[in-house]
């Protein structure tokens, strides 16, 4: 009997594996909106604003929103989630490596700005200042859309336009990269508490 439960558990151990590495995959390059956090008018404009990012600075920028990370990976950190997706995906040109994608997890209260590996470090302070600025205040007062729609539009003028031109990044922007993948749900979180907090 023991020797066919561990048999049993062998058999098993495959299936186990193959569910931490499940992602979604994608519908579009520029807009998946798996959340359901858009209209169809939001997600046009959008697609419009990303679609002429890419046409002409060569940037290939994507949003997706999720639920929540658990349906499809809840072993890992959410940066090793939103990493792996960024590359299960393909985001951006594969010589230049300046692909960005924007992760919204709806009920995990938690974001992240993933940048590709032609980024220098220095860009991930900026992306935790767009974060802060321009995404999680709409968040903490459930306008979702509304900090989507900013925040992607924050991104792009303050990221990838000015990469594409070849500028370096702003100095003295956000906080080391570490402290942004540790902060940034933290921040979520305690913004929403505060936010739902009674008299």
């Amino acid at each position: 009997m023991i020797r066919y439960l561990f048999a049993v558990l062998l058999c098993l151990c495959p299936l186990a594996g193959t569910a931490q590495t499940f992602y979604p995959d994608y519908t579009s390059p520029n807009v998946n909106d798996f959340a359901g956090l858009l209209t169809a008018e939001q997600r046009m404009q959008l697609d419009r604003s990303l679609s002429k990012l890419r046409d002409e600075t060569g940037v290939e920028m994507t949003v997706v929103t999720l639920t929540r990370q658990a349906t499809y990976n809840p072993d890992v950190t959410m940066e090793a989630f939103a990493t792996g997706l960024f590359n299960h995906w393909g985001v951006g040109d594969a010589t230049r490596n300046d692909g960005i994608m924007v992760l919204v997890l709806y009920q995990d209260r938690a974001m992240r700005i993933e940048l590709g590996k032609g980024y220098s470090g220095a860009w991930d302070g900026v992306a935790k200042t767009v974060i802060d600025r321009s995404f999680l205040p709409k968040f903490r007062d459930n306008y979702y859309a509304t900090g989507i729609l900013e925040g992607i539009q924050d991104t792009v003028d303050t990221i990838a336009v000015p990469h594409s031109a070849g500028e370096e990044a702003p100095k003295g922007k956000g906080a080391p990269w570490w402290l942004t993948v540790i902060a940034v749900p933290f921040i979520w979180l305690f913004l929403a508490a505060i936010g739902s907090r009674t008299a």
